[in-house]
């Protein structure tokens, strides 16, 4: 990582070229590695990132232009002159992803990622957006007519083969809608009934209260005639 990092700057420093350093979740396989990139966003630097011989290279060859601009020719205003050329030049293009813990925990740990950036957010493209850029990039290629019909056959056979499947389900949730409306009737249904329901419910408890009286009743009457059954019998 160190090592690309060195080559940006040298890019940037030495060929004194306009540069983009694009940086990506997949890069940061370390978070050490956004040490480096928080202090190359905040100071146009990285402290410890040249060998001694890398550094002595980079001052010899930048004397005379330090110079040229007033300043002087000692080792730390070479490298001031040189990390000016860096901040002039070099862009850095960081695309990470918003989701989960890690950004906002990035986000407080290394504040350059704010401070020295502007942010962008990317929503998905919609599919009919991927569409029109794709059916845009295929009209301007330079390719010979029958392979572009070919293409556009290709395209049209796909466009079949997926309408049924998106028929059938269309028709199914079509079902799916008639149904809930039914659902949804019969629940309307069920409310306007349910007072009578229980006003029957309430009169139901009432006549199983009073057969149950006089089912005791009953059998009070029948204690009392096997009783008398049980004299005459003697």
């Amino acid at each position: 990582f160190r090592e690309n990092l060195k080559k940006s700057l040298r890019v940037a420093g030495e060929k004194k070229q306009q540069y983009v350093s694009y940086v990506s979740d997949n890069h940061i396989v370390q978070e050490t590695f956004l040490v480096d990139i928080n202090n190359l966003l905040n100071i146009g630097d990285i402290p410890n990132i040249w060998k001694s011989e890398e550094a002595d290279a980079i001052v010899d060859s930048h004397r005379n232009s330090s110079k040229e601009t007033g300043r002087g020719v000692g080792r730390d205003d070479v490298m001031a002159y040189f990390n000016t050329l860096v901040r002039s030049n070099l862009h850095v293009v960081l695309c990470m992803s918003p989701s989960g813990k890690s950004f906002r925990t990035r986000l407080h740990q290394f504040p350059s990622l704010v401070n020295c950036c502007t942010l962008d957010w990317y929503d998905p493209w919609p599919s009919h957006a991927l569409l029109q850029v794709a059916h845009r990039l295929i009209n301007n290629w330079n390719i010979p007519a029958e392979y572009k019909d070919l293409m556009d056959e290709n395209l049209n056979q796909m466009d079949e083969v997926i309408a049924i499947p998106q028929q059938k389900l269309n028709n199914g949730l079509g079902t799916l809608e008639r149904t809930n409306k039914e659902v949804d009737a019969k629940k309307t249904q069920f409310i306007a009934v349910q007072p009578r329901l229980e006003v029957s419910q309430k009169d139901t408890i009432g006549i199983m209260a009073e057969l149950t009286v006089q089912q005791k009743e009953v059998e009070g009457k029948e204690e009392v005639v096997c009783q008398q059954e049980a004299i005459v019998t003697q």
